[in-house]
C-alpha cells in the first residue's frame, strides 16, 4: 500500500525543496579560481563601463563570452556591492530555476505523464551536481539553462500543429544566448546527444518535416551568438585570434585525463543513484517503467553524451551536469513506475526490498536531521530557520515510522522532502563549523580606506585576493616605483609564510615596512615609500 503524500502541503513541500536546491546558504562555500574570474571581471565592467571588451585585473579578458558576466555585473549594481556572495551567485541561481521550469515543460511534452515530470524535475534538483553547481558563480549553469530551453522548444514545435514557427524560433534565439555563455559547449554536450538519440530512434521525420523554419532557426542562433565575436573581430582582431588558438590549445593540454575518467557519472546523482544504477540495466527498467516512456532513447541519450564528453582529452566533474538531465528523467521515471507497482503482485525479490531498503535509509536519514538540528540548536544559537527545519524532520520521522509499522509504502515526495529537510540541517551545522577560507580574509581590508587609497602590488597577483580586496592588484614591478612620489606609498601583498624578495628593488632609495595595523593571519602587507631625500 502507497502513503499518499498530503494534498494540501504538496505545493508547499515542492516550493520548499526547490528552494533547498537552488538557494538557500549559498554563501557558504568558498570562491573558487572560476568564480573568482568572473566577479573580478563583472566588478571591472561596473567600475569602468566595460560590457563589451571586459578586463579582470586590468587585463583584457575574452576567454569566456559575456553573458553570465553581465548578470552577475547587474546584481552586483543592484546591491551595491561586489562582496556580496549570495547576490553575487543569484545570477547562477535563478539560471538554474530557469532550468528546471525548462525541463519540468520538456518531460511533460516527452513523456505526456505529469507525475513522472514533476518527480524527474526534483530529481534533478536535489542531485549533486545541481545543488554544487547552482551554488557556483560561474557559465556553466546559463549555458545549460538555454539548450534546456532549446530542447523543450524544440521538442514542442515537432510535436504539435500550432504556433510551431514560435517554438522554434524561440530555440534558435535560446541556442543563442547559450552560445553568448560558454560557446559550443552545451551545444556539444547537451543538445548534440539528444539529436544524435533521436536520429537513432527513428524520429528523422519528426524533425526534417520542418527543416525550413530549422535552418532559420540555425541562422537566428548563429546571428545572436556571434554578434559579441564578430565585435571583437572588428575592434581587437589580433587579441581574438591570440585568444581562441588558447582556448582551442587547452582542449588538448590541460586537466588530460584518461577516456574512461567520467565512468564516475553515477555518483554526480548523489543520494538518487540507489535508484538510477537499476534504472540503468535495460531488461530491468523496461520491465519497470511505464510502456510509453522512451528508455532506450533516454539511456542512449544519457551513454552519448558520456561518449562525446570523453572524446576531449580536458576532462572536469562540472562537465557532467549536462548528463544529470537524461540521469534524472530516467531516475525519476524509474522511481515514479516503482512505487506504482508497490504492492502488486508478480513483483521481484529485488523491486520489493529496494523499496523497503529505501524506506529505513530515508527514516534513518530524517533521524540524523533531526539530530542535527537538535544539537545545532543546543549548541549555537537558536534562530527560527533551524528550529523549524528540526521540527518538520522531526515530524518526517514520525511519518516514516507509522509508514514502517503500518508497510506502507511512501510516496516519492516524501523521500525528496527527507533529504531536502538534511541537506538544511547539515548546512546549518556546516555554517558553524566551517572557517572562512585564507582569501575571505582579505574581504576586511575594505573596512581600511585610507590603506585601499593605495596601488596594490604582488609577485603573483592571485585571483581570488583581488576580488576579495575590491580593486586591481598589480604585478610586482620595480621600474612603477619611479614614478613615486615622496609621501606616496604602495602596498605589497604576501603570504605571511613566504617573504617577498623584492627583485630589482633599490633599498638605499625606498622603505619597506611591515604595515603594524595588519590583523590577517594568514597575509602580510608591506608598505613601499620613497625615502625623504636629506636637504643640505
Amino acid at each position: 500500500m502507497t502513503k499518499t503524500f498530503p494534498g494540501r502541503l504538496r505545493i508547499p513541500a515542492v516550493v520548499f525543496i526547490i528552494y533547498c536546491a537552488v538557494f538557500s546558504y549559498n554563501y557558504l562555500l568558498g570562491v573558487d579560481l572560476m568564480e573568482a574570474r568572473n566577479f573580478v571581471t563583472a566588478r571591472e565592467m561596473v567600475e569602468y563601463d566595460n560590457w563589451l571588451v571586459p578586463t579582470m585585473n586590468g587585463e583584457l579578458r575574452i576567454t569566456k563570452p559575456p553573458l553570465p558576466t553581465w548578470l552577475v555585473a547587474l546584481s552586483m549594481k543592484v546591491v551595491g556591492s561586489d562582496a556580496n556572495l549570495a547576490a553575487n551567485r543569484f545570477a547562477t541561481g535563478l539560471a538554474a530555476l530557469i532550468l528546471l521550469v525548462f525541463f519540468y515543460r520538456f518531460a511533460l511534452v516527452y513523456t505526456g505523464c505529469r507525475e513522472t515530470s514533476l518527480v524527474a524535475t526534483l530529481v534533478l534538483a536535489t542531485s549533486y551536481m545541481y545543488m554544487y553547481m547552482s551554488r557556483r558563480g560561474n557559465w556553466d549553469m546559463t549555458s545549460h539553462t538555454f539548450i534546456m530551453g532549446t530542447l523543450f522548444m524544440l521538442y514542442q514545435a515537432t510535436g504539435q500543429n500550432s504556433r510551431q514557427n514560435v517554438y522554434l524560433i524561440g530555440a534558435g534565439i535560446c541556442t543563442g544566448l547559450s552560445f553568448m555563455s560558454k560557446g559550443p559547449v552545451s551545444i556539444y554536450i547537451l543538445l548534440l546527444p539528444f539529436v544524435f538519440s533521436e536520429m537513432l530512434s527513428g524520429e528523422r521525420v519528426r524533425y526534417f518535416a520542418h527543416w525550413r523554419m530549422l535552418v532559420i532557426a540555425i541562422l537566428v542562433a548563429i546571428l545572436i551568438g556571434m554578434a559579441w565575436p564578430a565585435y571583437l573581430y572588428y575592434v581587437c582582431p589580433d587579441d581574438l585570434a591570440r585568444i581562441v588558438a588558447t582556448e582551442t590549445a587547452s582542449w588538448t593540454n590541460r586537466h588530460l585525463k584518461p577516456f574512461y575518467w567520467y565512468l564516475q557519472f553515477p555518483a554526480m546523482s548523489g543520494i538518487w543513484i540507489l535508484f538510477f544504477l537499476p534504472a540503468l540495466y535495460l531488461p530491468h527498467s523496461k520491465r519497470i517503467l511505464a510502456s510509453n516512456f522512451p528508455t532506450r532513447k533516454v539511456i542512449g541519450w544519457l551513454f552519448l553524451s558520456l561518449l562525446l564528453l570523453s572524446l576531449i582529452p580536458e576532462k572536469k566533474d562540472r562537465y557532467l551536469l549536462p548528463v544529470t538531465i537524461p540521469m534524472a528523467l530516467l531516475t525519476g521515471a524509474y522511481m515514479t513506475s516503482l512505487i506504482k507497482s508497490a504492492g502488486r503482485a508478480g513483483r521481484s525479490f529485488f523491486e520489493r526490498h529496494l523499496l523497503t531498503f529505501s524506506t529505513w535509509f530515508f527514516t534513518a536519514l530524517s533521524a540524523a536531521g533531526m539530530a542535527t538540528g537538535l544539537y545545532c540548536s543546543v549548541k549555537f544559537d537558536l534562530n527560527a530557520y533551524s528550529l523549524l527545519i528540526t521540527l518538520a524532520s522531526a515530524l518526517m520521522l514520525v511519518s516514516y515510522i507509522r509508514m514502517l509499522y503500518r508497510r506502507e509504502t511512501p510516496e516519492i515526495l516524501y523521500y525528496i522532502l527527507a533529504f531536502a529537510l538534511v541537506t538544511q540541517s547539515g548546512a546549518c551545522l556546516t555554517e558553524k563549523l566551517i572557517k572562512p577560507d585564507d582569501y575571505m580574509e582579505i574581504l576586511q581590508l575594505r573596512n581600511r580606506p585610507q590603506l585601499l587609497a593605495n596601488d596594490f602590488y604582488a609577485e603573483y597577483p592571485e585571483l581570488k585576493a583581488v576580488w576579495a580586496l575590491g580593486k586591481r592588484i598589480y604585478q610586482w614591478n620595480p621600474d612603477s616605483l619611479q614614478s613615486l612620489h615622496e609621501g606616496r606609498q604602495i602596498v605589497l601583498v604576501s603570504r605571511s609564510d613566504v617573504m617577498p624578495s623584492f627583485p630589482g628593488l633599490d633599498k638605499t632609495k625606498f622603505d619597506i615596512q611591515p604595515d603594524e595595523d595588519n590583523k590577517l593571519q594568514h597575509w602580510q602587507l608591506y608598505l613601499i615609500s620613497k625615502k625623504l631625500q636629506s636637504s643640505h
